[in-house]
């Protein structure tokens, strides 16, 4: 997957915490899977899909597979973080700290194929 966009959490205004069923059907719409293409690639049931998006209680093998299939880890972010994070996955990983849509610069990591591209200098 590309760009990931992780949305805020329409339940839980004022709260940085995100919902899993929130995030895994989002990042299923953004990858362009329906709940079929996600069961199939994270080799779970459709039915599995649809009760992680509706907030049913599934196994946490489950719903690594899912994200795993959706090109995705999921990982403990202290709470203090969560925002900042947000910021950074939000920015393509360019830049802590600016509102989502603000143009950033560009990290070492973008800079540096540049680089290597053009040799010494």
């Amino acid at each position: 997957m590309a760009d990931m966009n992780i949305p805020e959490n329409p339940a839980a205004h004022g709260d940085s915490r995100i919902s899993l069923p929130h995030l895994v059907s989002a990042i299923r719409k953004q990858s362009g899977l329906t709940q079929a293409a996600l069961a199939e690639k994270a080799s779970v049931g459709r039915l599995t899909v649809v009760a992680a998006e509706g907030g049913e209680d599934v196994r946490l093998s489950s719903i690594m597979a899912m994200f795993r299939a959706l090109d995705c880890e999921l990982m403990p972010v202290p709470r203090r973080l969560v925002a900042e994070t947000r910021r950074f996955i939000n920015n393509g990983g360019r830049s802590v700290s600016i509102e989502p849509g603000v143009e950033a610069p560009l990290s070492v990591m973008q800079i540096a194929p540049e680089t290597r591209e053009k040799g010494p200098q």
